[in-house]
């Protein structure tokens, strides 16, 4: 969960994605770059039309003119140009290129295993350190309790006369460390706490 949703380790992805694919634009310069520029054109040519008129003299009859026309067409055009690139890597400038880029794209994927264990690493201590502070609360909740019990017990024997005041403020500083010391263990519980679902990219 953390490696999913921790915003320091998906940064550290995307730069090995980046590295990658820089490298793989560099390794590319290796090889011939054709590029293609097709075209395609549909044409329409109208119908042409010519008129042929004669006029003939007979018995008291006119010749009317006479017409036809040629009938439309329609044409395609395909053009598919291209070009052909390619750069002689003489003085190495390309293999130089590409091996810089190569080299960034294993350092990044380093830097992301580093990332990676160093997450696991932290979410696995704080979560050990929760639990110990579980255990640490609960062995104050049940000391507390007993330093209860024998605070009431020293009172009463106080006010029987068994012992003194000092008996009775001794047994009170006692139930308070403990009571403070408690605290604290809780205290500690609680940034732990929020320490792991910061890792687990969680709000606190």
């Amino acid at each position: 969960k953390a490696a999913a949703g921790n915003p320091g380790l998906q940064a550290a992805m995307q730069r090995v994605d980046q590295a990658r694919a820089a490298a793989g634009i560099a390794k590319s310069e290796f090889y011939p770059v054709i590029t293609f520029d097709p075209s395609f054109q549909r044409a329409r040519t109208p119908p042409g039309l010519s008129n042929n008129n004669s006029n003939h003299s007979g018995t008291g009859k006119n010749g009317g003119g006479n017409s036809s026309g040629s009938r439309a067409r329609t044409g395609n055009t395909i053009r598919i140009p291209f070009d052909l690139n390619y750069e002689v890597d003489i003085w190495g400038r390309i293999r130089r290129n590409y091996e810089a880029a190569k080299a960034n794209a294993f350092a990044s994927a380093d830097d992301y295993q580093v990332v990676l264990q160093t997450l696991q690493a932290d979410v696995a201590q704080d979560y050990f350190l929760l639990q110990l502070y579980d255990s640490e609360i609960e062995i104050y909740e049940k000391t507390v309790a007993s330093y209860k019990t024998q605070l009431q017990r020293t009172q009463k024997q106080r006010k029987a006369g068994i012992v003194g005041q000092t008996d009775v403020v001794q047994a009170e500083a006692v139930l308070d460390a403990t009571m403070t010391q408690e605290i604290e263990a809780r205290r500690n519980r609680d940034v732990m706490e929020h320490a792991i679902a910061i890792l687990l990219g969680e709000p606190p």
